[in-house]
């Protein structure tokens, strides 16, 4: 290992002249060659995370670097479980050295490895992510969407524009995503979760308040890949503020537009797959499929046209403005609704305690914003404009 490193390093000093950059006084050549061997150091200590930092030191500094730094990118990423972006730097190596790179075979074996990481996710055209524990996002183009406000004294519909592009969740938020943030940030959150305990009526629920149920096992059966349930509408801010810190890019919750223009995959219909219930079978957890009575682990059912699992049942989902009834001050022409103030905030998609029949992609429920329970998650929404 040790002989390697200072092989390809030795090509770093001595074949590749860096360009002018200079920090803490040092001449750009000396900079470099400290980097370097602050990187080799924690390569052959198998320090993953710190060379990452130092890889990205390199890559952000304004230093000409060979194809063969791309395998020591993918070495690292793979051994400190960014699974995805070791694969891509691999990708990247053939591509610029071809059959007769220096590690040409380590890098084949690099890549099969890698998707054979338990980190490894699966990309579909267009998805992406931004950090190995962030959620999957799945880009959408501009559109409009109706949108109706059900109610006993009548509908109201309204046709919303969204003149921009953004991405989307794949999926809600996991309890695994979400514990990387606790574990970054100290997040405690709080616990005696009001737990789902049986329906009353197709509208009323019975909770009760549980010592010691959170986040983390809002249900008995809780694992890394369910949705995050037992959050508040605040605790789902501190996570979208965290995930923009931490990537540089914008999120936040999805307004009501956003959401249900996505769940409807520009088409207008009253459930997610269709005007018949009887789809959502094959495409959401409800209270006809979930028999353990508890959400199931997020993408377990069929995605919708746009590739978007669980957007009917399986937990209530949190969006970014306040609630209104009748439709008040709603823009049409796709500003940002007002989010500020204490209000109760907009919950859709419904749960897996809900019948099929009643989980119509426009129906809506107020929810306070300090409120947490475990029929109710979130999924993430990051800006594109």
């Amino acid at each position: 290992m040790t002989s390697l490193i200072r092989f390809v390093f030795a090509v770093f000093l001595f074949s590749h002249a860096p360009l002018p950059a200079q920090s803490q006084n040092l001449p750009p050549e000396i900079e470099f060659d400290l980097k370097v061997q602050e990187l080799a150091s924690h390569i052959e200590n198998e320090r993953w995370e710190q060379a990452l930092t130092a890889i990205n030191g390199l890559k952000d500094g304004q230093f000409k670097l060979p194809p063969s730094f791309l395998h020591f990118e993918g070495k690292a990423n793979l051994y400190a479980g960014n699974a995805n972006a070791a694969e891509k730097a691999w990708i990247a190596y053939l591509q610029a050295e071809g059959k007769g790179g220096k590690y040409y075979t380590e890098a084949l074996a690099g890549i099969v490895e890698a998707k054979q990481s338990p980190r490894y996710v699966a990309l579909a055209e267009g998805e992406f992510f931004d950090c190995a524990d962030c959620p999957v996002m799945v880009p959408l183009s501009p559109g409009k969407v109706e949108i109706t406000n059900l109610g006993a004294n009548g509908d109201q519909t309204l046709t919303l524009n969204i003149p921009y592009p953004f991405a989307i969740g794949k999926t809600e938020v996991t309890v695994g995503q979400f514990k990387k943030f606790a574990q970054e940030t100290g997040f405690r959150g709080q616990g005696d979760c009001l737990v789902h305990i049986t329906k009353l009526a197709q509208h009323e629920h019975k909770f009760e308040k549980r010592s010691g149920r959170s986040w983390r096992n809002s249900y008995a059966s809780t694992s890394d890949q369910h949705p995050v349930s037992c959050v508040s509408w605040y605790e789902a801010q501190a996570y979208v503020s965290w995930l923009s810190n931490k990537t540089g890019h914008s999120y936040r919750l999805p307004s009501e537009a956003e959401w249900t223009y996505a769940a409807k995959a520009g088409e207008n219909m009253a459930y997610q797959c269709g005007d018949d219930f009887a789809c959502l079978q094959q495409m959401a957890w409800t209270s006809s499929t979930a028999q353990r009575n508890q959400p199931e682990p997020v993408g377990t059912k069929s995605a919708n046209a746009w590739g978007l699992h669980d957007m009917t049942g399986n937990v209530w989902e949190l969006m970014h403005e306040c609630y209104d009834w009748p439709f008040k001050d709603v823009p049409t022409d796709g500003s940002l609704p007002d989010a500020s103030g204490d209000c109760k905030r907009i919950l859709k998609s419904g749960s897996w305690a809900q019948v099929p029949k009643y989980l119509i992609v426009d129906r809506r429920l107020s929810y306070a914003g300090d409120r947490w329970d475990s029929l109710t998650g979130f999924r993430v929404m990051r800006e594109l404009r």
